[in-house]
């Protein structure tokens, strides 16, 4: 993890092994749930950045697949923050917002306090073979 002035920016990196001598089918991802800044949800978006057109999800529109690829952004611009996501291979992208029934004295509502990207792909491995993921998040501001 590195935080300065300039750039903040995480790498992760995921290794998946096949210990086995048997193939293995099955499905791989990495999930990374977080609240909202701003607590303001109706704004936050989800951009994909790679392939020929740039899309754009709401978060309040529920739970959605988005297409594949290798680069994301994350957005919150009432908290003037967005999160620049980089993966070094494509892979399908499902967004969720996470969110809390509660009983008031309005009866029950539901409210909204984070969401949750999970990236992942089909995978088989071989006997004794490997899968290596990079995934890299860059903190920055919209504004700037």
């Amino acid at each position: 993890f590195r935080l300065g002035l300039e750039e903040s920016s995480l790498t992760l990196t995921h290794r998946l092994s096949n210990r086995s001598r048997e193939a293995a089918t099955l499905r791989h991802g990495l999930e990374w749930s977080f609240g909202v800044p701003s607590g303001e949800v109706e704004r936050v978006l989800l951009r994909t950045l790679s392939g020929e057109k740039e899309e754009c999800f709401s978060l309040v529109d529920g739970p959605q697949v988005v297409p594949v690829g290798t680069s994301f952004q994350w957005e919150a611009p009432s908290a003037d923050l967005c999160v620049q996501i980089e993966l070094d291979q494509p892979l399908s992208l499902w967004w969720a917002p996470v969110q809390t029934l509660a009983l008031g004295p309005d009866g029950w509502t539901e409210q909204i306090q984070g969401n949750t990207l999970l990236f992942f792909a089909p995978v088989q491995l071989w006997g004794q073979g490997e899968r290596r993921l990079q995934l890299r998040l860059r903190f920055c501001s919209l504004a700037g």
